[in-house]
């Protein structure tokens, strides 16, 4: 439903601004995350209020929505999958990085996320599909200048917070992978957008 609702604003756009007729991919990606993702932003926010997580829940959620953005990856395959699984991954980043409070993890973490992100970024879906080339490039380099940016951060933060960045981008890296998206019943679109061709047979 939030698909057809985000096409038919974009058909919208797209039919008052002809000039952005190049852009309705784009245009219609970023109404699609806009409207999906922040009533769960709201959501988590205020329950990080009485539970005084306000800053690991904002250091989580940037970190892991920017890199989405950026390199795509594995859907839940409904909305309500998608707002059970969001708040799982962000709280549970969150405590185990405060758990498992390894010093100099970013070391190992990070070089694997950009690896896998090198090999496999970016990584579409059908009903989001990555349709040109120039896009498909555009989308790696940033994605990568971003980890890049995150792994740098990481060395001048406390080590609460740079395991909690480590561990964000090392898990939307993982959702990359022919492996994830086998386990969880997702596919690349057949625009191009992945290079699991060969990797998964």
């Amino acid at each position: 439903m939030l698909e057809s609702i985000t096409k038919s604003i974009t058909n919208e756009i797209v039919q008052s601004l002809p000039e952005y007729q190049d852009k309705a991919e784009r245009i219609e990606y970023g109404l699609y995350m806009a409207l999906s993702d922040t009533p769960k932003v709201l959501a988590l926010i205020l329950i990080s209020l009485p539970l005084n997580l306000l800053t690991h829940v904002l250091v989580a959620i940037v970190t892991f929505g920017m890199l989405r953005v950026f390199l795509g990856g594995i859907h839940s395959k409904t909305q309500i999958q998608c707002i059970i699984t969001y708040p799982i991954f962000i709280y549970g980043s969150i405590y185990l990085s405060l758990m498992f409070n390894i010093p100099h993890i970013n070391l190992v973490g990070f070089p694997i996320a950009i690896i896998l992100s090198f090999i496999y970024a970016p990584a579409d879906l059908p009903c989001k599909p990555v349709r040109s080339k120039y896009h498909r490039k555009k989308l790696r380099i940033f994605g990568l200048t971003s980890l890049l940016i995150l792994f740098s951060i990481s060395f001048f933060v406390p080590s609460e917070f740079s395991n909690l960045i480590c561990l964000n981008s090392l898990i939307v890296s993982l959702m990359l992978t022919p492996i994830v998206y086998k386990i969880t019943g997702n596919t690349l679109s057949n625009q191009g957008g992945g290079n699991h061709e060969d990797k998964t047979t």
